[in-house]
């Protein structure tokens, strides 16, 4: 989208991706599409040996796709997921700052929350705010709105004292009135 170029980050993290395969129930690195500018065109992974398989493709982690379009052998087909891996159902959500959002990770399938989704093989929502995550109650009315399994705050890098003090409770009761029984973690500095 906006051709992302930090002096700090990978350009594979900024805006590269990252494919997975499923192998029983562990997925497997494949291979990372690296940008080459505003338009990429990559070959991830060829000469497959014609087994059905199921894909994850991490996008870009600080830039936008405006546009995807993936090319597969003439004998080759893509097809909806055989299987709920990772399950969809009761996503992990987390919630916090760059970090979360994947600042500074080397490729898209090395931001922690992409690392937790392959391990638990369960769907983990990453709403990561690069210089944000400041506590705001309308993030909170949308993570309450979905069901889940579990739900991380990790908001404290972006935050101050007062800020701490004035809106934690609330922004945690607000989460905690609509789902009761969802457990809640939260995720302190060092």
């Amino acid at each position: 989208l906006n051709d992302n170029i930090m002096n700090h980050m990978a350009f594979t993290g900024i805006k590269g991706m990252d494919l997975y395969a499923l192998n029983g129930t562990k997925w497997e690195f494949v291979n990372t599409a690296r940008p080459s500018g505003k338009l990429t065109e990559a070959v991830i992974s060829s000469n497959m040996d014609g087994v059905m398989r199921e894909f994850m493709l991490f996008l870009p982690l600080y830039d936008g796709v405006t546009a995807l379009e993936i090319g597969v052998d003439s004998l080759s087909v893509i097809d909806q997921p055989a299987i709920n891996l990772p399950n969809r159902e009761k996503p992990v959500i987390c919630y916090g700052t760059s970090i979360l959002q994947g600042g500074c990770a080397t490729r898209p399938g090395m931001a922690h929350t992409n690392i937790l989704t392959r391990w638990l093989n369960r769907e983990v929502i990453n709403v990561g705010f690069s210089g944000n995550a400041k506590l705001d109650y309308e993030i909170a009315e949308l993570i309450a709105q979905r069901e889940a399994s579990a739900i991380l705050l990790d908001f404290m890098p972006n935050v101050n004292v007062s800020e701490i003090e004035e809106k934690t409770e609330k922004f945690y009761r607000i989460i905690r009135d609509k789902l009761p029984d969802v457990p809640i973690f939260f995720i302190e500095n060092p």
